[in-house]
């Protein structure tokens, strides 16, 4: 993902310069205590395999079990969100009679519901419920701008509002809709942006007093910027947002679709060493170009950037355990800002042994790395 374009930072250097002379470029670090690193790093789990990327693509035809997996899951069913913006959401039941809780899985941006089936299908094989929660302005919920291609956002903290109303709302009615008996327990199962709307949303008192535990996957703490300190970005997302009145313009790539990407790229791939996934991933989006999203706006930048800090502070209030998977060879989020939260935060562990080598979606990476971590999220569930 490419934040501000090289025409844009010209355009509006003086600001740029200001920004800098204003603001300065060295960051400050604050005196936090040592980071928990959990033992789950030397868990290899029993050796078990799961959803292969080998036979992906097949699994994904007519008449294979993963497509037939995911269309005879109960529909895509939506909520009045924050704003008045309809939020969808999609159950999938386990096959066990002895279900061990249920998982909400919340996706970064981009991501639709469709792009978590795999993950889906291997989790109620393990005996849990999922559920799979759509971001507004993206995926299956309702688009916040005219053109429905730009990753928009009015107020970041929609997003916690909505999950917040969904846990503790909408999520005790789907099990009787069902005819099924509520879980016991609810675990949270995040990827980048979901896991920075995790960590607002579990600072909340109530949502905090429903969830048992959560896994974070390259939580989107930092973004990575290149060489644009965050202050300085923060200020000139936030101008041209505010001032030039451009919230909804495309601050990041791509602004159109592109059906054929090239894997080897870094502009257009750079998130996952699994070519059968990343095929699979754009397939998806040639099928339905309803769930397609592209580049991110000043207002999605702007509004995030300006939240990213204050995500430590809040990360002081969760009670809720939970346990970071860092991704070796993040290009989209950097490192700092998960060590940042998870240091301030009483309750986490952070996990870097074993995702050296892995790109920022872990769950859509290579059979080896994807194994890995699968074994242990049901770990980590299972102690709680």
């Amino acid at each position: 993902m490419k934040f501000f374009s090289a025409s844009l930072v010209n355009r509006f250097g003086f600001l740029w310069m200001l920004a800098s002379l204003l603001l300065g470029c060295d960051p400050v670090e604050d005196v936090l205590p040592a980071l928990r690193i959990s033992e789950l790093e030397n868990y290899v789990g029993n050796g078990k395999l799961f959803s292969s990327e080998n036979d992906l693509l097949d699994r994904w035809q007519t008449g294979g079990d993963l497509l037939g997996f995911y269309n005879n899951s109960p529909p895509i069913k939506k909520f009045i969100g924050e704003a008045s913006r309809q939020i969808a959401y999609k159950a999938f039941v386990t096959p066990s009679p002895t279900p061990l809780g249920a998982i909400l899985i919340l996706p970064g941006r981009t991501e639709p519901i469709i792009k978590y089936a795999e993950v889906a299908y291997d989790l109620t094989r393990e005996g849990y419920h999922v559920v799979v929660l759509s971001h507004r302005g993206q995926g299956e919920s309702d688009r916040l701008s005219a053109d429905k291609f730009l990753g928009h956002i009015d107020n970041v903290d929609y997003y916690a509002k909505d999950v917040a109303k969904f846990v503790l709302q909408i999520y005790p009615q789907i099990w009787s809709e069902l005819s099924l008996s509520k879980p016991d327990k609810l675990f949270l199962l995040t990827h980048s942006m979901g896991g920075a709307v995790a960590a607002l949303a579990m600072a909340e008192a109530g949502v905090q007093s429903k969830i048992k535990a959560a896994v974070l996957i390259a939580p989107m703490f930092e973004i990575n910027l290149g060489a644009f300190p965050p202050a300085v970005a923060t200020t000139f997302a936030n101008t041209i947002r505010s001032t030039l009145s451009h919230a909804e313009s495309f601050a990041a790539e791509p602004k159109e679709f592109k059906s054929n990407p090239d894997f080897r790229s870094k502009d257009e791939n750079g998130v996952t060493g699994s070519k059968s996934r990343f095929d699979w991933k754009n397939q998806l989006f040639i099928n339905d170009p309803e769930i397609r999203l592209g580049g991110a706006s000043y207002g999605w930048v702007g509004g995030w950037l300006a939240r990213q800090s204050p995500i430590a502070v809040d990360a002081k209030q969760i009670s809720v355990p939970f346990v970071i998977f860092r991704a070796g060879q993040d290009s989209i989020v950097l490192p700092g800002g998960q060590e940042k939260v998870c240091r301030a935060s009483p309750v986490c562990e952070l996990v870097n042994k074993g995702f050296e080598s892995a790109q920022h979606e872990i769950l859509q990476e290579t059979d080896d790395i994807r194994n890995r971590a699968m074994h242990r999220i049901l770990k980590f569930f299972s102690l709680y």
